[in-house]
């Protein structure tokens, strides 16, 4: 969307150039852009995180739409237009660690003038933090013989740090479950995870954790631990005595695979009562 912003106002320019009565007088030269706007003052950095650099800037004294174009230079290498916004801030993500970025912010208005360069700034984000432990863990078990499914679903929030690489999902059939290497099940850069692995009548255990581009990796999801702990119960079939019974008092509401039918429930049958109307 920001790109096709810039794209529009360089399909505008363009439109000045070969709609405008300027130049040779058929039409077909360039006519006079406009004036360009004021300098967009006092550009700093705001932040600097793992992995991005966020900029904010005072807004041009300009009438009408300004749209602000920002260009960053990494290291010793020049400048180039990296977005555009019609805000007074940035943020540039998915940074490299230790590397220096060096940013300045142009003005362009509805008439096509370009303002010069604000102050320039410069970052360098490092990889200082860990990213925070998942939350909102759900689990939910699923064992259904029409569809063939028999598996354990998890999900959770997804992370918002900007080196997130994704998410390592641990598994046990005991309880005080820490992350382990001999406990991983998966590396999934979306915070979605099915357990097709498993058998009925074992209650399993999970931990959800996070981890960036420089190997840091979230505390072991243990507020997940203590908050809720994933269990996909599985009763066995024999705990169920037909297909449409409920389950038993205390237990999980999966139902079996395999289960003899339910017989009929009896119904009641109601007739319309004749009545005489009255006697006149």
């Amino acid at each position: 969307m920001k790109r096709l912003k810039i794209l529009m106002v360089l399909i505008a320019t363009v439109g000045l150039w070969h709609c405008g009565g300027g130049g040779n007088g058929n039409g077909n030269g360039p006519i006079q852009v406009g004036s360009p706007p004021e300098t967009p003052g006092e550009l700093r950095v705001e932040k600097i995180g793992d992995g991005e650099v966020w900029l904010n800037w005072q807004a041009s004294a300009d009438d009408g739409d300004v749209l602000y174009i920002v260009y960053r230079a990494v290291g010793d290498s020049g400048s180039v237009a990296v977005d555009s916004t019609f805000h007074t801030s940035f943020q540039d993500r998915v940074l490299e660690y230790e590397q220096e970025y060096t940013y300045y912010v142009t003005a362009l208005n509805t008439a096509g003038g370009q303002s010069g360069p604000s102050n320039s700034v410069s970052g360098q984000p490092f990889n200082n933090l860990a990213p925070l432990a998942p939350v909102t863990v759900r689990a939910i078990a699923h064992n259904i013989s029409i569809l063939d499914q028999l598996d354990i679903v998890l999900d959770w929030a997804e992370n918002g740090e900007a080196d997130l690489v994704g998410y390592r999902v641990y598994r046990s059939t005991e309880g005080g479950l820490a992350p382990d290497a001999t406990l991983l099940q998966r590396e999934v850069v979306v915070p979605r995870f099915v357990d097709e692995d498993i058998e009925v009548g074992t209650v399993y255990y999970y931990q959800i954790t996070a981890f960036d581009r420089g190997g840091k990796e979230s505390a072991g999801g243990r507020a997940f631990i203590r908050g809720f702990v994933a269990r996909g119960a599985l009763a066995p079939r024999s705990h169920y005595p037909c297909a449409t019974g409920e389950p038993p008092r205390g237990g999980t509401s999966l139902r079996s695979r395999h289960r003899p039918p339910c017989p009929p429930r009896p119904r009641t049958l109601f007739r319309p009562a004749a009545r005489r109307a009255p006697s006149a």
